[in-house]
């Protein structure tokens, strides 16, 4: 006669027909893969650049200024993003301070009207930048000790960080491949760094 409990081979297939669910399962999730928090930076710097965007269209085809009297580039978006942890890179473990952000907005726009960017599609607007930074943060070249500095924020992502362009699109980049992006002979464009 039997009774109603498992056999240790019985537990055995069990246990191992759930190891194959889980291995099968954490790719897809991204749980404990390093490729996750990069996808989801990825996400939140795109939902800025498309508030920026939006604001672009509001205001005459001009970007945000840098800093409107007391308010930094990143509190002028929120009535479009409606979210403060969207500034809050996931990789970056120093903490998440309210009304500061990870990423750092290209100063070379700021109320600059969008046709004058002659390469629009090659044109950095966002970048991964130091953890808690004030809402105003910006750069107007990418500083050339981050592409050797790997504990920099061009480095924060798997040896590279992401970008914001003009046009809307994010790219993940290696630190070389910003600071030694082509610049437009033109004075008005902006281009990368």
């Amino acid at each position: 006669m039997r009774k109603n409990a498992f056999t240790w081979w019985e537990m055995l297939i069990v246990l191992v027909i759930l190891a194959i669910i889980a291995a099968l399962l954490f790719p897809i999730t991204g749980i404990g893969h390093p490729v996750a928090p990069r996808s989801t930076c990825q996400s939140y710097i795109k939902q800025i650049g498309l508030g920026i965007k939006q604001y672009v269209q509001d205001y005459n085809e001009k970007y945000p200024l840098v800093n409107s009297g007391q308010e930094g580039w990143m509190d002028i978006l929120q009535p479009y993003l409606k979210s403060t942890q969207l500034f809050q890179c996931p990789s970056d473990n120093s903490g998440s301070v309210d009304g500061t952000t990870d990423y750092y907005y290209n100063a070379r726009l700021a109320g600059q009207k969008e046709e004058k960017l002659e390469y629009i599609a090659n044109t950095i607007m966002l970048g991964d930048g130091i953890g808690d930074s004030p809402s105003n943060v910006s750069l107007s070249k990418l500083p050339t000790e981050w592409a050797s500095d790997q504990n920099s924020p061009a480095w924060r992502h798997l040896d590279g960080a992401n970008y914001s362009y003009a046009d809307g699109h994010v790219k993940w980049l290696k630190p070389t491949a910003v600071s030694n992006a082509k610049a437009s002979s033109t004075v008005n464009t902006f281009a990368p760094w």
